[in-house]
């Protein structure tokens, strides 16, 4: 790290600091920053990795079959099914637990699978990475043994995979992927472009006809429920920063702070993160926070439309771009482990310096 690295690195270490000291929660706050540590360490590894894509190809190609073959037995069974899942870290729940995510198709009520996920908004974001990872491989034209079977199982897994997404009801991530493959698809392959636009058009069909995906859709009423409040979240953590502009509320004060943001009469049950990771860096970091955080993405950015010839940062690219979709809709990017673990997986992958870049698989 240069002296001047250090420098930037000491200010913002300092300055989180200095909210978190003026926060209602201090504890939480210094959690967090802690936590904001180790993820960094993270993502410096993953920028130093060498063997960093044969890695992501097992664990994602691999990860999407497991974890869709238990989110497809949840599905099927409206509840967890314990036994080895429970150690592999299903926990236990049904379509009838308190709080669970259900889907209500066509006045009949439907559970989410989880997998091992927290949730399933969750899961489906961890489908959307896996299987943008995989896409290279999908339309690889080598011809060697090892390519063909590594294709094999990245065919398997993008099309098991999207039946699962599809599975998952998170109508954000079954758009902003399916959106993100035509768009890599029609870029990259010129002889492919026909047969993409027929998918679009086969796809929307789908979606209009298919009962299940159609009554999550259309249901409007379920919809603007979900708007309502995601506006009050959004209402709340503006007046965060109004009141807070320089510092925010602190570093994982978002929750201690937001009771008294929002009216006595719904604080039952809106007591979680808002629905957008920009309003929440806002909320939490101050004005000085989300010009960081911004920089940061754009920095990630940059470097990997730099470097887009290899399949690595054509990843990091659409994944970028998925988790900055997503993010303007949910918060679990910077708010659960597994969602945290994705996102700077992918900055640490941004930020490779291009004596890392691998052979192209096309």
């Amino acid at each position: 790290m240069t002296s001047k690295s250090a420098l930037v690195f000491l200010a913002i270490l300092l300055y989180l600091s200095l909210g978190i000291f003026f926060s209602k929660s201090p504890l939480n706050g210094w959690y967090e920053l802690l936590k904001l540590l180790e993820l960094g360490f993270f993502a410096w590894l993953v920028s130093k990795e060498r063997a960093i894509f044969s890695l992501l190809f097992w664990a994602f190609g691999i990860g999407v079959i497991v974890e869709g073959t238990l989110a497809l037995l949840q599905f099927f069974h409206q509840g967890s099914l314990q036994g080895i899942w429970y150690f592999l870290g299903e926990r236990f729940y049904s379509a009838s637990t308190p709080g669970i995510a259900n889907a209500t198709i066509h006045g009949q009520l439907l559970l989410r699978p989880y997998a091992t996920f927290p949730h399933p908004n969750v899961f489906a974001g961890y489908l959307v990475i896996a299987m943008l990872f995989l896409l290279p491989y999908v339309f690889s034209l080598r011809e060697r043994s090892e390519s063909k079977g590594r294709k094999v199982l990245a065919i398997l897994a993008v099309i098991f995979g999207s039946v699962v997404l599809l599975l998952t009801f998170s109508r954000t991530a079954i758009v902003v992927f399916f959106a993100l493959a035509v768009m890599y698809v029609y870029l990259k392959f010129v002889t492919l472009r026909i047969w993409t636009l027929l998918g679009i058009c086969i796809l929307v069909l789908g979606i209009f006809f298919d009962p299940l995906l159609n009554g999550r859709f259309t249901d409007i009423h379920g919809y603007m429920e979900a708007v309502t409040i995601r506006d009050l979240l959004a209402q709340s953590s503006w007046w965060m920063f109004v009141n807070h502009p320089l510092f925010g509320v602190g570093l994982g004060n978002f929750l201690p702070s937001l009771p008294y943001y929002l009216p006595r009469n719904v604080l039952f049950g809106l007591l979680q993160p808002v629905h957008n990771i920009f309003l929440f860096v806002l909320a939490e970091t101050g004005i000085a926070g989300l010009g960081v955080f911004l920089l940061v993405l754009y920095k990630a950015f940059t470097n990997s439309w730099k470097n887009k010839t290899t399949p690595l940062f054509q990843f990091s690219l659409l994944s970028l771009l998925a988790i900055c979709l997503i993010g303007m809709t949910d918060h679990y990017f910077l708010t659960l482990q597994q969602g945290q673990l994705l996102f700077v997986l992918i900055l640490g992958i941004s930020f490779r310096k291009n004596k890392f870049q691998v052979t192209n698989t096309k």
